[in-house]
């Protein structure tokens, strides 16, 4: 006790145990002499005031003794507490982060089950509630035509094997289809054991949609293209290119004929 609260031994036999701890502690956690003299052990972690005014946060098991004393343990827990507060904190941002990512975020057993969904999987994938969606596969969701693909995907990964973002089409609750990129990657616990994938889902359809019109636009041009070659080398009149300096660029074969 002497080396958390800073007092010496003469010290501490002087004092009487309530003046270890403040008022509004005792308020919160009294000392329960009551229930130690029936012969029950509190555990009960409590603050202690040290010698200087900083506190200590210690575990504290009591009991009563045989000729009639009271004994407690306590033991400095202040790191502990300070990691358990750092990790609600580290929770409680993880939690704003997922919750208001504009990605959808969804988290499965290794065989696939949906275990947890944020709202905006459930948006994107058509459903109203995310009842509805944890407790599946989360291959019911993904178009019959792109399973094999996933499947392949998540096994490499649970192999060790990350193979990126991969492009999906999926199946909303409607039957509408929409395409989807998909980051993956496994979840570990403390000793390093996979329990569970996570996956972070995007709508690209819009840029799909971009992608195809491009293509299309493409073809278009050299389809138009080849018809213009087709009539510029077939033409009856001598046609002749040239650029602003008046090199020539081409000419077709009458043009060739003529001169």
């Amino acid at each position: 006790v002497m080396s958390f609260t800073g007092y010496s031994s003469a010290e501490l036999l002087k004092m009487n145990m309530r003046q270890l701890f403040s008022s509004s502690e005792l308020n919160k956690k009294p000392l329960r002499y009551d229930l130690l003299d029936k012969g029950e052990i509190i555990l009960a972690e409590r603050e202690i005031i040290r010698k200087e005014g900083s506190t200590v946060i210690v575990e504290m098991t009591s009991r009563k003794m045989p000729n009639g004393t009271y004994q407690s343990f306590m033991r400095d827990i202040s790191e502990r507490k300070a990691f358990e507060k750092t990790l609600v904190e580290s929770e409680r941002k993880l939690k704003t982060i997922i919750e208001t990512s504009p990605d959808g975020i969804a988290i499965t057993a290794l065989d696939g089950t949906v275990q947890f969904v944020t709202n905006q999987i459930v948006s994107l994938w058509g459903y109203s509630t995310s009842e509805e969606i944890i407790g599946r596969n989360v291959l019911e969701f993904v178009d019959e035509a792109y399973r094999g693909k996933a499947s392949y995907l998540i096994s490499e990964m649970l192999k060790g094997n990350l193979t990126g973002a991969a492009e999906y089409l999926m199946i909303r609750k409607d039957g509408s289809a929409f395409y989807c990129e998909s980051n993956a990657n496994v979840l570990h616990d403390g000793s390093n054991n996979p329990i569970g994938i996570l996956f972070v889902n995007r709508d690209i359809t819009s840029r799909k949609q971009t992608e195809l019109d491009l293509i299309r636009a493409k073809e278009a041009a050299e389809e138009s293209e080849a018809k213009y070659r087709l009539v510029f080398e077939n033409a009856p009149l001598g046609l002749i290119h040239y650029d602003s300096n008046g090199q020539i660029i081409s000419c077709n074969e009458e043009f060739v004929r003529i001169i």
